[in-house]
């Protein structure tokens, strides 16, 4: 399994990743994010390496699923060309706050 795309990958933790079980976000997290091998996830949580890689796997193509049907990171980088188009800065910046505090309560 390749760490490609991390900015994708961030992307989609952000934006789905409350749909997923606690679990498979902590695989993902630690897999991408912490630079644990494999093998480390599965000695620290007990279970085989072919299991921490089916679900990080798996994990992945279900918050790609859910970007092809809901298309909330395509429309919110629509938005960013948008914003950027808009000469008042100070809106922009207001706009861009609350648009990242909206991804993060969720």
């Amino acid at each position: 399994m390749e760490k490609h795309d991390l900015q994708k990958i961030a992307f989609l933790i952000d934006f789905y990743g409350k749909l997923l079980t606690e679990k498979k976000i902590t695989y993902l997290k630690d897999y991408y994010f912490n630079d644990y091998t494999i093998n480390e996830i599965a000695e620290q949580n007990n279970i085989t390496k072919i299991a921490v890689f089916d679900s990080i796997k798996k994990s992945l193509i279900e918050l790609e699923k859910y970007e092809e049907k809901l298309k909330f990171i395509e429309n919110f980088n629509k938005r960013l060309v948008l914003y950027k188009e808009i000469e008042d800065k100070e809106l922009v910046d207001k706009l861009m706050k609350t648009e990242v505090l909206d991804i993060w309560k969720k």
